[in-house]
């Protein structure tokens, strides 16, 4: 049964960060303005706001991927 809570726990763990990741770009990162005019001022608007929600988008990948190297090396050592 702990494991199944510990699979239940990372999946709603990684599901509250995904949501919260997308509020953060939505609320955050597309409301972003240069105070440039013109085809520079977009241009360097859409570049930062590509930067930042890719960078969001790793930082929670590699959240996910140590969550879940965590439970199995910590399931490893209960088996051995």
């Amino acid at each position: 049964m702990g494991r199944v809570l510990s699979l239940i726990a990372i999946v709603v763990f990684v599901w509250f960060s995904l949501m919260f990741g997308l509020f953060i770009i939505v609320k955050y990162v597309l409301e972003l303005s240069i105070p440039l005019s013109g085809i520079v001022g977009s241009v360097l608007a859409g570049t930062i706001r590509v930067v930042a929600a890719s960078s969001i988008a790793i930082f929670w990948l590699i959240l996910w991927k140590k969550v879940a190297e965590f439970y199995f090396w910590r399931n490893m050592r209960k088996t051995s």
